[in-house]
């Protein structure tokens, strides 16, 4: 649904080179065919947003301006800017035949990707179940978190950061990081990837950066863009479960969209029933349920 669909060191934590087959794994989303469980292959406008489904142990009053969506799969609570458009997909291929289950992907977009196909503004969230080590692919949750963050950043600007960025806690020249690669820090203080290593079984890595002349991830064309991009990567080895929640916006347009999305950010909670994983102020809270 959105647009634009080694090692490294940062914040204290370090993004190991993945195993083999693990990327394995990631390739396959650029070589085989994706499906969607709707019909004609097109994302299902969401209509029932899940309040009677919503946890009664806490107030889910939004705020104005806002309503709550409940994503029963991912047990996850998020938020819709009103006026926005929710939907979802199932992609079967490849996760079914390397997870035995598809990923499901939910899209809250400014526009409406049941018309348009895709969003310039919006919040895509793309969850992953049964990710455990098999005969085939021997990766767990964690590995493969990894790896998807390794195939958004790419090889060569991973090794940059780790080289350039390791006595400045991640931080890299904006200059030159838009020189080599046309995408650059949002600003000086924030890194383009920070990691929160929260447990053996639980990681968090968060990627924010500026993106330049930025055209389309997937199989249909459209006009380059400069935007905004942050995604964040929840990874629970133990339980097998992988989410992944894109933020993006045009760059001319961020004064306006990005305080929604941020506002979406923090209000929302990743795995409710077990650690409820909660961004407040910048910060990563879990609370172990």
């Amino acid at each position: 649904f959105a647009r634009r669909s080694s090692s490294v060191v940062f914040q204290g934590f370090r993004l190991r080179r993945s195993s083999l087959l693990a990327k394995s794994c990631v390739k396959k989303i650029h070589t085989s065919p994706v499906s969607f469980k709707a019909k004609e292959s097109k994302p299902e406008k969401i209509t029932d947003l899940g309040h009677a489904l919503l946890p009664d142990d806490v107030d889910w009053d939004a705020p104005s301006g806002f309503q709550y969506l409940w994503l029963d799969r991912e047990q996850s609570a998020t938020v819709i800017p009103n006026n926005w458009y929710p939907v979802e997909g199932c992609w079967a291929n490849p996760w079914v035949e390397i997870f035995g289950e598809p990923a499901y992907t939910y899209g809250i977009g400014k526009e409406d990707v049941s018309e348009r196909k895709f969003f310039d503004t919006g919040v895509t969230i793309t969850g992953w179940r049964n990710v455990f080590p098999t005969d085939k692919y021997n990766t767990d949750a964690i590995q493969f978190g990894k790896s998807l963050v390794q195939n958004e950043i790419g090889e060569d600007m991973l090794n940059y950061i780790n080289e350039h960025g390791q006595k400045t806690g991640g931080i890299i020249d904006a200059d030159e990081s838009m020189k080599l690669f046309n995408r650059k820090p949002i600003n000086d203080k924030t890194p383009i990837i920070r990691g929160y290593h929260v447990s053996d079984d639980t990681l968090v890595v968060s990627v924010n950066m500026l993106k330049y002349d930025q055209d389309s991830t997937g199989t249909f064309e459209v006009p380059p863009l400069d935007i905004f991009f942050s995604v964040d990567y929840f990874l629970w080895k133990k339980e097998g479960k992988v989410i992944k929640v894109i933020y993006e916006c045009p760059i001319e347009k961020m004064n306006e969209d990005r305080p929604l999305l941020n506002a979406v950010r923090e209000l929302s909670v990743w795995n409710y029933y077990n650690e409820r994983a909660q961004f407040k102020n910048g910060s990563l809270e879990m609370k172990k349920v």
